[in-house]
């Protein structure tokens, strides 16, 4: 059985959490989205590691998507997290729309 955007109408969002940019949690599907939001800023020394054992903790029965965010798709230390960045995520008329407005 697939997860699907339907059956996460129950979707819980917390920013900053212990320092975990953003969670979302479906109790109803156990299922848990750790995002790691990097535009200006490094990872830090086991930054990674450390969240992803905070949510193992919280969510034990859960399943776990931990997602490293940032402008170009950095690759994450922990081979785990899956590497995005902005301009996959975002649609390209929304990049656009930016770099116009910044005068790009």
């Amino acid at each position: 059985k697939g997860l699907t955007i339907e059956k996460l109408d129950d979707l819980e969002i917390y920013r900053e959490k212990h320092n975990i940019d953003l969670l979302l949690v479906s109790e109803r599907e156990q299922f848990v989205c750790l995002i790691e939001n990097k535009l200006e800023s490094r990872e830090g020394k086991d930054q990674l590691k450390r969240y992803k054992s905070y949510v193992q903790l919280w969510y034990p029965e859960f399943r776990i998507l931990p997602v490293f965010f940032t402008l170009n798709g950095d690759k994450a230390s922990d081979e785990e997290f899956a590497s995005i960045s902005y301009s996959a995520w975002f649609p390209t008329w929304i990049w656009r729309e930016r770099n116009c407005l910044r005068g790009q």
